[in-house]
């Protein structure tokens, strides 16, 4: 049984705003802003929270340094500190950022009664944490109770008193909470870290074209700076007890058992507790932490957006509109979203190698190259007093006469892929693929052979059961990282061909009442959208086995009003 102390985080943030708009000329128009806002961080009531402080001095038991396999004098490092404590007096989980001034500033040019330009920049700061996680799998805000009755021995727990020994409590903010990490691992954050922000700016020229229609042409672009790495198991956290690329040379030799000189010190039933340990895990950062240390909301990402934008509106005088949409844009970025688990996008491009970010740097997987929406409304002209059958009698203008239709068609190109490979040793030994919390949780990249045509021929019905050379990829060896992008633009999914209409009419049953009939059909064409193939090495790596749409759907109303 697990008992889980509840927590009551609070956080305060304010902001200061000016905005002027300065009419320069009769044809400039300038706006200018600036925003200076302090975004808080979150603290508990009760000081029941911790924080990572990965370069401070650490001992054990008294002991502060030890010897690594190659005979190097290594001092521990990487304390898990209570906040408002000797160590973290802050009860805070971050520390406070000062320096956030926001400039903004937009103009707008008027060439004529028909041509307008313009054009804005602006900076936005990002909150500071998301969430307000603590200290995760510490015995601060949880703990577990076992009863084991063993066969022969007298009977202790019932079922009306299944813990005749009492439920082991949380340990709350006390210094033996911190301490029972030691052995296991530490989810937390770093207090001191940059504070991430956008950077968004835009140039549009728009024209009308008589008095019902609009075009517009625009380029827009942004720049993410210290962004959230994002990880499919913890939504947000980097891990930074990883073996350094230095000793991956020395292959299986990493495996070898050697003396612990953390026996006697570490809990005897922890990885690193018994009277051995492999060689490999005394030259990774932290030893003493063998599930590992996985850093919260770590901002250390970036990303790169720009994108060509392309409206037309059009107004009918019998009444409707007709609105398209047209963006071609290209996403860069070494991280994903961070809310995969809500919204499906994004989250598994993940860090494979902690000390190679460079290679981290890919196309997104929220990247959309070509994106056309159309959506209109229109209503039908035939029928009483309209354009066509105007003087049909009361009968046929009930049946053809005050329709309307709506649609949105959405057109849009596929999303691309990243592909995984099967843990290998270093992933399940030595936190290799930015692991979850446990031991061989990390996931790493394959290898793609130079040169290999990765796409294959037909259409997509064809190509379901092979989406693309598969045999252009293979599972990297046991001490190394495969070379595949962390997310490769040349391997998409299916494209988004959707097709949403509806009718309406309106009857006159009286002065005052109304009766309304509307007819909505989701996926008119019943057009399958194609999930993306399976991205893992494996029987179905390649393979395209259920659809991400639903089948076409028809939604029958009838709304009276009086």
């Amino acid at each position: 049984m697990t008992v889980t102390t509840p927590t009551y985080a609070f956080l305060h943030n304010y902001g200061l705003f000016v905005e002027d708009t300065y009419q320069a000329t009769p044809k400039l128009t300038v706006t200018a802003g600036l925003r200076w806002e302090q975004p808080g961080a979150f603290s508990e009531e009760h000081n029941i929270d911790a924080v990572f402080l990965p370069n401070s001095p650490l001992s054990i038991g008294g002991v502060s340094s030890y010897t690594n396999p190659l005979g190097t004098s290594v001092n521990l490092k990487g304390v898990a500190a209570l906040v408002a404590s000797p160590l973290y007096p802050s009860r805070r989980e971050e520390s406070l950022h000062w320096k956030t001034f926001s400039p903004r500033v937009g103009f707008a040019y008027r060439f004529d009664s028909k041509t307008v330009v313009r054009a804005g920049y602006g900076i936005s700061f990002f909150p500071a944490v998301m969430d307000q996680t603590g200290p995760q799998l510490s015995s601060l805000t949880r703990s577990a109770t076992n009863n084991v009755n063993t066969v022969g021995q007298p009977i202790g727990a019932t079922v009306a008193n299944p813990f005749p020994t009492g439920i082991s409590p949380a340990l709350g903010h006390s210094q033996p909470g911190v301490d029972n990490l030691l052995g296991s691992g530490v989810w937390a954050r770093v207090p001191d870290q940059p504070l991430g922000y956008s950077q968004q700016w835009n140039l549009a020229v728009e024209r009308s074209f008589g008095s019902s229609t609009t075009v517009s042409l625009a380029y827009a672009a942004s720049k993410g700076t210290h962004l959230i790495i994002a990880s499919p198991y913890t939504g947000s956290g980097l891990q930074l007890n990883q073996i350094p690329d230095q000793y991956l040379s020395m292959g299986s030799d990493l495996l070898t058992p050697v003396a612990n000189p953390f026996y006697g010190i570490l809990p005897a039933g922890s990885v690193a507790g018994g009277p051995t340990i492999l060689k490999g895990r005394l030259l990774m950062p932290y030893p003493q932490y063998p599930l590992g240390v996985l850093r919260q909301s770590a901002r250390i990402a970036a990303s790169n957006y720009n994108a060509l934008q392309a409206y037309f509106t059009k107004r009918f005088s019998h009444g409707g509109i007709i609105q398209a949409a047209y963006t071609w844009g290209k996403l860069l970025s070494d991280t994903d979203n961070t809310s995969s688990f809500l919204d499906g996008q994004g989250g598994t491009g993940l860090v494979q190698d902690l000390y190679n970010l460079k290679a981290e740097k890919s196309v997104s997987q929220q990247d959309v190259r070509h994106n056309f929406v159309v959506n209109y409304g229109l209503d039908l002209p035939f029928g009483r007093d309209q354009m066509f059958l105007s003087h049909i009698n009361t009968v046929a203008n009930a049946v053809i006469g005050g329709w309307r239709v709506n649609g949105i068609t959405t057109l849009r190109s596929g999303v691309p892929i990243a592909l995984t490979a099967t843990p290998n040793t270093l992933a399940q030994n030595f936190g290799g693929g930015t692991p979850g919390f446990g031991v061989g949780s990390g996931i790493i990249r394959p290898n793609y052979t130079l040169g290999c045509n990765k796409n294959v021929s037909g259409n997509r019905s064809v190509r379901a059961k092979q989406w693309f050379n598969t045999s252009c990829f293979s599972e990297p060896g046991p001490f190394s990282y495969g070379n595949e992008p962390r997310v490769d633009s040349g391997l998409r999914a299916a494209g988004v061909a959707n097709f949403d209409f509806s009718a309406n009419k309106s009857f006159n049953v009286t002065e005052q009442a109304k009766l309304k009939f509307s007819a909505e059909i989701f996926d008119l064409f019943n057009h399958p959208q194609f999930a993306e193939p399976g991205v893992g090495l494996g029987p179905s790596f390649g393979v395209v086995n259920h659809q991400s749409s639903l089948p076409r759907t028809v939604q029958l109303a009838l709304r009276f009003t009086y």
